[in-house]
This record gives structure tokens, C-alpha cells and sequence, in this order.
């Protein structure tokens, strides 16, 4: 677990998240506020060269879960399942509108790119990375 920590933090990311309702946490940046019952972002891709910048990737599925979720590493038994998807924009922007007041934890669902999900509450604007060329923990 804790290689995958400092894998993950090398990559832009903190882990599974776990920041309670401040956005921090996961591997996102700066977060804002989106309108109530929602939680808005974008997605980016980047080199490992690249770890603050990124480009917005279309077409990526975002899942939206009640419990974390990784998708590298070992094939977890049982693992959740979404409670929504949304895909990204060309500008790779996405939103869940119509959402309760509980915490959500959000991933990208991109097979180009190792991303890392993070825990975000209604009312934010989160951004979630994807490394395209990351040593992906096994």
C-alpha cells in the first residue's frame, strides 16, 4: 500500500484519496465550487514529465462511486460498481448533477493513461490526471 502511495504521489496523485470535504486528496489541484448537487471537473492526460499540466482527453468514462476504486494493480474481488458515468467533453470536462450532500469518489476510466480517483462532495470542481506513461503498481 505504500509503495502505491508514493507511486501514486510521483504521478500526481496522493492514493486513493481520502481528504474529507476540502478537495484535497486524490489527483486533482486547486478545486472551486460547482452549483449545488453537482460535482463538475475536467480530465487530463499527461506525461510523467508533465505532472501539473495535461491535455483534456475526450470520451473518457468518469465513474462515479460511493466507495474508492483503483483500476491498476490486482483485480480487486467485488469491486464497485458506478452509481453513475458520465463521459468527457472534447474539452474534457465533465458533471453529475443531482446529487446528495454525501461524499463520492470519482475516477477516470481511461485505458490510455494510469489515472487516480479522488473523494469530492456536491458543490466542487475537481480535476483528475492520467499519466500515459507511468509505472502502473501491480
Amino acid at each position: 500500500m505504500l509503495a502505491l502511495a508514493a507511486l501514486a504521489a510521483a504521478c500526481g496523485g496522493t492514493g486513493s484519496g481520502g481528504g474529507g470535504g476540502n478537495g484535497s486528496g486524490g489527483s486533482g489541484g486547486p478545486t472551486t465550487t460547482a452549483p449545488p448537487g453537482t460535482i463538475a471537473g475536467v480530465y487530463l492526460r499527461h506525461g510523467a514529465d508533465q505532472r501539473q499540466g495535461g491535455r483534456p482527453a475526450a470520451g473518457v468514462p468518469v465513474g462515479l462511486y460511493r466507495r474508492p476504486i483503483s483500476f491498476a494493480g490486482p483485480v480487486q474481488v467485488n469491486p464497485p460498481k458506478p452509481i453513475a458515468v458520465v463521459h468527457t467533453t472534447a474539452g474534457g470536462r465533465f458533471a453529475f448533477t443531482g446529487l446528495d450532500a454525501r461524499r463520492y469518489f470519482v475516477a477516470a476510466m481511461d485505458h490510455h493513461a494510469y489515472a487516480i480517483g479522488r473523494w469530492a462532495r456536491p458543490g466542487q470542481r475537481i480535476v483528475l490526471r492520467g499519466c500515459t506513461d507511468c509505472p502502473v503498481p501491480l
